[in-house]
């Protein structure tokens, strides 16, 4: 074992040992997120590792505290940040909380990354019906927040979603964000967890990941509802709905290339590629990884056979 792994081990447990560090951590983290939105994660990552390490109560009050102090950092800091930015960070920030918090609690008890999967579509999809249910017109809302936002994005104009066709697909779009920040949240606190305690389960548990058939057949279907035009397209809860379902199975495929490595005692680092080619085409990817795991879901093929030898 390296020196730096013995070290982050050892920090870990401080952190897991001693709630008030977990407490003001996890809160710089939320509260650094406001600057730097990837420390969101970290901020979320905290919380789940201590919901799967310590009991309820105890995750309750360091989830709420790091939160709290977050928030307060953040809207202390208004003028400097500017409202537009809080507006921003911190929808992904309650995300990465209540959701994440209840995702990891459902993880403990179940041991089951396809079952944690489940609850954080259920969440996502009630986000998708939610922001339907309130807006009249989903394109409209979402220029008009565009509008208001989009001095954030150096060289993005409000014009350029329009003239591609961008805004009727928005909330989907959100949607998958959310859901992708969530699911990696999750998997990075297992994944912290599994690190801690020297275990191997994580590895089981990702190439084992396998979201139930019935419901794959569903979303097939609505798939082709959609795409013969029997149910409305861009715009519709329908189609967001289905980006949401691409979303969660593209990491299935991702798990299923995993295990693909694993029948086949390759290192997990091989997946660095994909994660590369997700930056240069991210569309086609994520499309061409869902239907992997699709697949995975409908069909029992050897080459998923997960093994324990694989190195990540």
């Amino acid at each position: 074992m390296s020196k730096i792994s013995t070290d982050l081990r050892e920090a870990t447990f401080l952190l897991i040992q001693y709630n008030s560090l977990a407490i003001i951590i996890g809160g710089l983290a939320g509260a650094l997120s406001f600057f730097f939105p990837l420390f969101a994660y970290l901020h979320g990552a905290i919380i789940g590792l201590v919901v799967l390490e310590k009991k309820t109560r105890e995750a309750l009050i360091v989830g709420i505290g790091a939160a709290a102090i977050a928030l307060f950092m953040a809207f202390s800091s208004i003028n400097i940040l500017g409202p537009h930015k809080v507006d921003v960070v911190l929808p992904l920030l309650l995300t990465l909380w209540l959701p994440n918090f209840v995702s990891m609690l459902i993880l403990r008890a179940s041991r089951s990354l396809t079952v944690t999967f489940l609850i954080v579509g259920f969440f996502i999809v009630l986000f998708v019906v939610g922001t339907h249910s309130v807006a009249d017109n989903m394109s409209l809302w979402w220029k008009k927040w565009l509008e208001q936002h989009i001095s954030l994005v150096p060289g993005a104009t409000v014009q350029g979603f329009v003239n591609e066709g961008a805004l009727e697909l928005m909330d989907g779009f959100v949607a998958m964000f959310f859901e992708a920040s969530l699911i990696c949240t999750v998997l990075l606190a297992r994944k912290w967890q599994s690190f801690l305690n020297q275990a191997t389960t994580f590895r089981t548990e990702l190439s084992s990941l396998k979201l139930p058939r019935i419901l794959t057949g569903l979303i097939v279907i609505l798939g082709i509802l959609i795409t013969v035009e029997i149910l409305p397209g861009p715009g519709s809860v329908w189609v967001d709905l289905l980006m949401v379902a691409i979303m969660l199975y593209f990491f299935q495929g991702v798990a299923a290339l995993y295990a693909i490595l694993a029948s086949k005692k390759l290192s997990g680092w091989w997946l660095i590629l994909l994660y590369i080619a997700l930056f240069s085409a991210p569309t086609l990817i994520i499309k061409g990884v869902a239907l992997i795991g699709i697949i995975r879901s409908l069909v029992d093929l050897n080459i998923f056979s997960s093994s324990d030898n694989i190195h990540a």
